[in-house]
């Protein structure tokens, strides 16, 4: 009877392992995706373009992802062959009735770090869309327009101080741990909060430790009262101190390098540094994804209590959510940024959005060469740092901010603005977008009009539309008919906005730009070549930009597709590179040195 049992459990074991061989699956880290076979396209439909797809792939003149080939394989014979095709075409045409294994395939979805795999888009709440019509952007309205967020393919929102404030701009904080009423209540920013999440979208908030309001309430106990717990939140006396910018009120003198209303905090006093970790737990604990430090190299004069204090603050970020990305303002040099790479996940980089900008105006600059020494260097005083297994080291990328001449005043034409966006598409780490970058709106040198309403409409008037007089600021540069608006943009396929709809599709698709090997191919001429690899895949990308008035013509050494025209060649075509125009292609293996044009 024992043998017969064993006999029954051998048979059963054995048709399992035959089942796993046939049927494949990936490791489990998220939620099932089904497919259906014969779903080439992955578009939830089984059609001719399908068969067509298989039919080129056996043609080389397409590729096709393991996940598609798999699906492609319908016969199950281990091979994508013309017979695969030849089924679909009769499935079509009814004269077979079903696909094997009941027509699914079933798989498990991988979870990305997503920190390493998302666009991010920076919002001034207050210009952004307006549901009350107050004029002024709010919480819900940042909720309404999730769907224009994910037109871009944006992951995350890094979204310009929310607290309560006597500016327009929110950085001098009367309480962090509280929103601005002009914006909605903390129930309106739960919800959108919420909306955005549903969304698949992350929300980093902007954090001011450097200092406070003169109207906050530490600030008041402290300047009125020399016995307040408070009086060494501050740097108050009676005298000027020797460095730094001081302030008189009340009889005393008071620090603040940025502003009279903006009175620097005391970071050699560590109750400082228990209350802005106990704000950023507040804002945690409600479910946000990270911070973007203000000001971080100014904390204090002593370099050695700003690294203690960030190292602290992140590691204490890191304890409430290990998957939370906390990015600094260093606004200097790519030497002075490096260290600051030992205390927290990130820090924008400065020095290489000059460069992009320099590469788009058509001079000699190579970004190659920056953003990998730039790599270098923030990896190394990473893995030198006590606190490195906290860290999640990535280059925070952009051309421009709200402190910033926006990207489409500094450059010629709209050609320059779009060569710009293509190369911090393709360029490592994560790449953040100015709100309103990606329809070419323009500024001044002036911080006021750099964060002007985001132009929705042609008339530059409409349902949620902002208004910069209701916050004293006149509005210079949201112009109707000037044909920079989603209304005028969103039809033109020859618009910025749609360039960048295209290049973030692109990006969101080949996740290798974000920490892939970047390897110049060609840096010194007027077309500048580099691939992007990762010996964990089996693709790479190929990236080209005309950095000049003059176009470019090639031959094709071999066939390929350029992802952002669409266009597909076959070898020995000519292929005409227009002024400022970029090529983006995806090719099998992972060769670093991969160039279809000659």
């Amino acid at each position: 009877m024992k043998s017969k049992i064993r006999r029954s459990l051998a048979v059963i074991l054995s048709i399992i392992m035959l089942c796993m061989i046939i049927f494949p699956s990936f490791a489990a880290q998220a939620g099932t995706v089904i497919y259906k076979y014969g779903d080439v396209d992955l578009d939830d439909a089984v059609t001719v373009t399908d068969a067509t797809r298989i039919q080129q792939k056996l043609s080389k003149l397409t590729e096709l992802s393991d996940l598609q080939c798999i699906l492609a394989d319908v016969n199950l014979s281990d091979d994508v062959d013309i017979s695969d095709a030849t089924i679909i075409q009769q499935k079509l045409a009814k004269l077979i009735s079903e696909f094997p294994s009941g027509e699914f395939y079933t798989a498990e979805e991988e979870t990305k770090d997503w920190r390493l795999s998302t666009i991010s888009y920076e919002i001034f709440v207050r210009s952004f869309y307006d549901t009350n019509n107050d004029g002024i952007g709010d919480f819900r309205g940042v909720a309404e327009k999730v769907d224009y967020l994910k037109s871009l393919n944006v992951g995350c929102v890094w979204l310009m101080p929310i607290y309560p404030t006597d500016s327009y701009h929110g950085y001098d904080v009367k309480n962090y741990t509280a929103t601005n009423t002009q914006y909605g209540s903390l129930d309106d920013f739960d919800y959108m909060l919420e909306t955005l999440h549903n969304n698949g979208i992350k929300v980093i908030i902007d954090f001011v430790p450097n200092h406070s309001s003169v109207n906050h309430p530490w600030f008041q106990s402290a300047i009125s009262d020399s016995n307040s717990k408070y009086k060494d939140y501050y740097f108050i006396s009676t005298q000027k101190g020797s460095s730094g910018s001081w302030h008189y009120r009340n009889g005393k003198y008071y620090r603040g390098d940025f502003s009279s209303t903006m009175p620097d905090l005391n970071y050699n006093n560590e109750a400082v540094w228990d209350e802005m970790k106990s704000a950023a737990g507040f804002w945690l604990d409600r479910g946000v994804d990270g911070f973007r430090l203000d000001a971080v190299m100014h904390l204090d004069d002593n370099k050695k209590v700003n690294h203690a204090f960030l190292q602290d603050f992140e590691v204490f970020v890191k304890s409430k959510n290990s998957d939370a990305y906390v990015v600094g303002e260093v606004w200097s040099s790519q030497s002075t940024i490096k260290p600051y790479y030992k205390d927290i996940d990130s820090c924008f980089n400065f020095d290489y959005a000059s460069t992009i900008l320099r590469f788009a105006a058509l001079n000699r600059s190579d970004i190659v060469y920056s953003m990998n020494d730039a790599n270098r260097a923030y990896t190394a005083s990473a893995n030198n740092s006590p606190i490195k297994d906290s860290l999640n080291t990535i280059d925070s990328v952009f051309i421009t901010n709200h402190d910033q001449t926006r990207t489409a005043s500094m450059l010629e034409n709209d050609s320059q603005t779009k060569l710009a966006a293509a190369v911090l598409m393709t360029s490592k780490g994560m790449p953040f977008i100015y709100y309103g970058e990606e329809l070419g709106q323009k500024s001044n040198d002036w911080d006021n009009n750099r964060r002007e309403p985001l132009d929705w409409y042609k008339s530059a008037k409409g349902t949620g539309m902002t208004d910069s007089n209701k916050w004293g600021i006149r509005p210079m540069f949201t112009i109707a008919n000037d044909g920079i608006s989603l209304e005028e943009e969103a039809s033109d396929q020859n618009s910025i906005y749609n360039y960048y709809v295209k290049l973030t599709e692109i990006r969101k698709e080949n996740d290798i730009f974000f920490d892939g090997t970047y390897t110049s191919i060609d840096s010194s001429s007027d077309f500048y070549e580099y691939t992007v690899t990762d010996e964990n895949t089996n693709y790479g990308m190929y990236v080209a930009h005309n950095r000049s008035n003059s176009s470019a013509t090639f031959t094709a050494s071999q066939a390929f597709t350029d992802l952002l025209s669409g266009k597909t060649y076959s070898a020995g075509q000519k292929v005409t590179v227009q002024p400022c125009a970029s090529v983006i292609v995806r090719y099998s293996g992972n060769k670093p040195k991969y160039d279809p044009l000659t």
